[in-house]
């Protein structure tokens, strides 16, 4: 995910769309990676 998101902003992305809604640890996680 963190690949994912650093390639998106070297190709010129703003802004990052995060899933979130499946499990509170599960959205804490994931915003802790971004």
């Amino acid at each position: 995910m963190v690949r994912l998101a650093k390639q998106a902003v070297s190709d010129g992305f703003k802004l990052i769309k995060l899933k979130c809604g499946v499990s509170l640890e599960d959205d804490k996680r994931r915003l802790k990676l971004a």
